[in-house]
């Protein structure tokens, strides 16, 4: 079984300036803290009586220490009609410090995988740079588009570094080699009466993943989310939001030739840092919130 789960939180206190009426700046502090658990199987343990290899099992958990980074942007409302904005969030790197290492491997083998281990990683966050215009149709109808570059070439390698290392534990780097990749998005609102706004949406997200280089914890393929949203303003202060997300990604097959010509996959030599096989995902994410404007 392979699993990862990754958690970042951002804050970002920010300061806007209006130069005029037709164009504004900003800039401020990104602040992220976070944390990443990985299940991880681990092959070629140890010999079974048949002579075919035993697996365990890894499991990596720890939270990260602030990191820093930063914003820019600017707003540019040409006319009346049309607005104008540009942004950039600079990369992050997460570092994780003295987290917990455990493993599950056969009895004759614990002494190779020290209780109480624990480890030293790091995680980049992309950076982003983001352009999107919008148009007032009517005093009812607001369409708007939105192009994304995101650095994720930035994302090399996934390294643990453990405190105490055996014959049989070592440090591990296993390569990413992610490269840059950009988002389309689409969509609009549609104010019905003074209290209903209807919202829908689509984007188009290109994979960052090089064949070869998928892993089972990570599988990623070009992805097309449709998105619907009803908003409800009960008078002046309180906004109630209902959001509905279908994500699909195209079927994908990484076979051991693409592995093995990335170098990720050498079956003779015990490493497989990918695993081929055919990945596909659908997701159907549902959102609600409710905001008290003062």
């Amino acid at each position: 079984m392979n699993e990862l789960t990754l958690r970042a939180i951002q804050i970002q206190p920010t300061v806007a300036y209006k130069i005029n009426d037709k164009l504004s700046v900003g800039g401020g502090v990104d602040i992220t803290v976070g944390s990443v658990k990985l299940i991880k199987s681990i092959l070629q343990v140890g010999r079974n009586e048949d002579g075919s290899y035993s697996e365990g099992k890894a499991t990596l958990d720890g939270s990260a220490t602030l990191s820093y980074g930063y914003n820019l942007g600017v707003f540019y409302k040409p006319s009346a009609q049309i607005e104008v904005g540009l942004s950039y969030r600079s990369k992050v790197v997460m570092k994780l410090e003295d987290g917990s290492a455990e493993f599950e491997v056969p009895a004759s083998l614990a002494t190779f995988f020290p209780e109480g281990n624990t480890f030293n990683a790091e995680l980049p966050l992309p950076s982003v740079t983001s352009v999107g215009i919008s148009y007032h149709v009517s005093d009812q109808l607001v369409l708007g588009t939105q192009f994304d570059w995101v650095g994720w070439s930035a994302y090399e390698s996934l390294a643990f570094d453990f405190k105490e290392n055996s014959d049989l534990l070592e440090d591990t780097n296993s390569p990413r080699n992610y490269e840059d990749s950009w988002v389309w998005h689409l969509g609009g609102e549609y104010l019905l009466n003074e209290q209903v706004q209807l919202r829908a949406g689509f984007y188009y997200d290109t994979t960052p993943v090089q064949e070869g280089y998928m892993t089972a914890e990570t599988p990623d393929n070009n992805r097309m989310g449709f998105t619907a949203g009803l908003g409800y303003s009960f008078g002046e202060h309180i906004q109630l939001d209902l959001s509905f997300l279908y994500v699909h990604s195209a079927q994908r097959e990484q076979t051991t030739e693409q592995a093995i010509a990335a170098g990720t996959y050498q079956p003779a030599e015990g490493a497989r840092d990918v695993m081929p096989g055919t990945y596909k995902l659908n997701a159907l994410i549902p959102g609600f919130s409710i905001a008290y404007k003062f």
